[in-house]
């Protein structure tokens, strides 16, 4: 596709990344908030009631529809391709854990991905490279920390996992290893950590708010599942999320980046567990009117938390910035027969996920009809958040369909024909040169027993017929020298 050498595209890619940092006092600060299983659906009830006044307002400022998501929807594959804007099967991280190449299968015994797996930049390297500042918390498959120039990194090695690996004994002795970037940011959050641990403040704010069910409900011979056990997961997910969101915030006050970017889980793990009491009349078996009541608002609690945590980040920012709150897929009704099943709630069917853009430049649509919500897909966020900060967008964010090749635009037709005129979109460059992928490895002994035991609590270890998809070789300019 390319006709000059590796060494000269490089050298053109600096200068334009130069070029476009010089200008970059001219662009305002850019949010990215990732919602994970955010559904529209839940959404729209809520605003309808007045029960989400931070997403209305941010509406107001902005416009909002869905992006189609990927097939299979596993969320470590997603929220890379978000942040890369390539398939999974170019950059590298198709499943939760290592598949055997020769299978496509999960591998026995076989780690979680890390960031080290990763085989392309994420948008935080090319931005970092580009000589702007970043502020990236929490985000799928960010650990370890990557050294990015001028960034913050508080890294994720499990997402919705997170907090039951920070805390395991042993674990918050001496922190988590390779946690933060640079290295003395741990000193900056472990306050924030220390709140979130089981005996601290958010737990027992998400206890107080959210109660904890009958003893007797956990009982497997009831006909109903282990109920308790969904508790505990949104619990675990609630606070980790209410944690990171702490961080960002306090590193937010300290300084707003040029680009910043947070990530929540809890949507997606209530949507999982308690969607049957969300949506009764949607499943073919009696739900006892009990647990109906008693569960019954939590999916619509989780959105309102969310809603109240951009709400807190919204108030860290300064007038003139962009917000982006975006959702990797969707959630529906599942598994509507038999009671005694984890899940309730799932996206195997790629429900397509919420896409919200806000703030300075934004065209003022407000939440589109739904018929005329699709705004694009989750492969067009990444260039989107190229053209926003202001460096080219790469040739290599695309994908190959029928032996075609498909370059995802930026989004950029949601901002205003002003903006527009103001800001053309860089012409395209190729992926520069990019470290080596490596193996997976834990960051401490027994985290992937842990990550493995609390995804395959949640589902997504082929349960329920959701089988990892084939291993592909990286294309292109990527495939490893």
């Amino acid at each position: 596709m390319f006709s000059a050498s590796r060494g000269t595209l490089a050298a053109v890619f600096a200068v334009l990344l130069l070029a476009t940092a010089c200008s970059r006092e001219s662009r305002p600060p850019v949010i990215v908030i990732g919602v994970d299983g955010m559904e529209w659906s839940v959404a729209e009830a809520l605003l309808a009631e007045g029960r989400m006044p931070n997403l209305q307002r941010l509406l107001d400022d902005g416009v909002g529809g869905s992006l189609q998501t990927l097939l299979p929807t596993f969320s470590p594959s997603l929220w890379t391709t978000i942040a890369t804007g390539r398939m999974p099967q170019d950059h590298g991280i198709p499943f939760f854990s290592e598949l055997d190449p020769q299978t496509g299968m999960p591998k026995p015994g076989g780690l979680p991905y890390t960031s080290e797996c990763r085989r392309v930049p994420a948008i935080w390297n090319l931005a970092g490279d580009a000589g702007l500042d970043v502020l990236a918390v929490g985000w799928w498959v960010s650990w370890p920390a990557e050294v990015v120039k001028h960034g913050r990194i508080v890294a994720s090695y499990a997402a919705q996992g997170q907090m039951q690996l920070l805390w395991k004994p042993g674990v918050w002795k001496d922190g988590l290893p390779e946690l933060t970037w640079p290295p003395q940011l741990d000193q900056q959050i472990a306050p924030r950590l220390q709140e979130g641990a089981p005996d601290g403040p958010y737990a027992a704010a998400q206890l107080a708010r959210y109660g904890f069910s009958p003893r007797a409900w956990s009982a497997p011979e009831n006909g109903y599942g282990d109920d308790r056990q969904r508790e505990v997961s949104l619990r675990s997910t609630w606070v980790g999320d209410r944690t990171h969101q702490q961080i960002f915030i306090d590193q937010l006050r300290r300084e707003v980046a040029d680009l910043n970017m947070v990530y929540f889980g809890s949507p997606d793990v209530a949507g999982h567990m308690l969607w049957r009491y969300q949506q009764p009349e949607a499943f073919r078996y009696p739900i006892p009117p009990e647990r109906t009541e008693f569960f019954g608002e939590h999916i619509n609690k989780v959105y309102e938390d969310v809603d109240a945590w951009i709400g807190e980040i919204l108030a860290a920012l300064p007038p003139e910035r962009v917000v982006m709150v975006v959702s990797d897929h969707g959630m529906r009704a599942y598994q509507l027969n038999d009671s005694s099943l984890l899940q309730s709630g799932h996206h195997q069917n790629g429900e397509p996920g919420c896409f919200v853009l806000s703030g300075t430049g934004v065209t003022k649509r407000g939440l589109l009809p739904a018929a005329a919500r699709n705004l694009g897909n989750v492969l067009e966020v990444a260039p989107t958040l190229c053209d926003l900060i202001g460096i080219p967008a790469l040739a290599q964010m695309s994908e190959r369909k029928d032996q075609q090749v498909v370059q995802y635009r930026s989004l950029r037709g949601l901002m205003t024909p002003e903006w527009q005129n103001a800001h053309p979109e860089a012409a395209r460059v190729a992926t520069p040169k990019f470290r080596a992928p490596q193996p997976p490895r834990e960051p401490v002994a027994g985290a992937s027993e842990q990550f493995n035991k609390t995804f395959a609590e949640l589902g997504y270890t082929g349960v329920g017929g959701e089988e990892p998809p084939p291993a592909a070789p990286p294309s292109g300019d990527d495939a490893p020298q």
